[in-house]
């Protein structure tokens, strides 16, 4: 799906923690991030607000099956995301998202 709307270069974390090193030790920066909310070790609400502590300005959008409406989307989307969608991420969310952020 990434390369269909024209994104080559695809960095993915398995879980929160993982995603939080990418930046934190190994010093990857990222134009986009996209965060599920429920991953394993380090949910996608600790990771973006370790991210945010840490400075980072990429964009950091959030994704998960759960509704806007409930509450602990809210504190995800508190945590620092810059815009919040609900699954399935189809490609035309990633087409919007994408010309959300371009310059």
């Amino acid at each position: 799906m990434f390369e269909r709307v024209g994104i080559k270069d695809v960095t993915a974390a398995k879980n929160g923690k993982e995603a939080v090193d990418l930046h934190r030790i190994n010093g990857q920066s990222f134009d986009l991030i996209l965060m599920d909310k429920d991953m394993p070790i380090m949910n996608g609400i600790q990771a973006t607000k370790e991210l945010r502590s840490t400075g980072i300005s990429s964009k950091i959008i959030g994704v998960s099956s759960s509704s806007r409406e409930e509450s602990n989307v809210q504190e995800f989307v508190e945590a620092g995301l810059d815009d919040y969608y609900m699954k399935p991420l189809t490609e035309e969310m990633l087409r919007e998202i994408l010309d959300k952020i371009k310059p």
